[in-house]
């Protein structure tokens, strides 16, 4: 069994774990308490295009998206994974704004709750 490979998947794996987890943290260090409502739609949808920017890398991660198998160098593979990456976030950004998941409106009204502010009605 060839383990080689292992300690250089694990660091690009750390490396994309803590560029999310920034991401995240940037959401999560912001007070909201005084934020206005656009302002709180705004982080609810950062966090729905994270979310699914977030499963749509683990999805890409099951498919060989450049139809090579296995790479032949680690610097190919690391352009590949800036690709995949870029790619990925596009993606995620394309479908948040074109579609309505839901999960930014269901966030932001859990948040107006949780602050205590009012949440806006819409007629149907």
């Amino acid at each position: 069994m060839d383990i080689s490979g292992l300690s250089s998947d694990y660091s690009a794996y750390l490396s994309s774990s803590s560029a999310a987890a920034d991401k995240m943290n940037n959401i999560k260090r912001t007070d909201y308490t005084n934020a206005t409502d656009d302002e709180l739609m705004d982080a609810c949808k950062q966090f729905e295009q994270y979310l699914v920017e977030m499963v749509m890398d683990e999805v890409m991660d099951t498919v060989d998206i450049f139809g090579t198998g296995e790479p032949s160098s680690s610097a190919m593979a690391s352009s590949q994974d800036l690709m995949k990456d870029s790619m990925v976030q596009t993606m995620a950004k394309q479908l948040t704004e074109d579609s309505n998941l839901g999960i930014a409106q269901e966030l932001y009204e859990s948040m107006k709750r949780n602050y205590g502010m009012e949440i806006p009605t819409t007629e149907v």
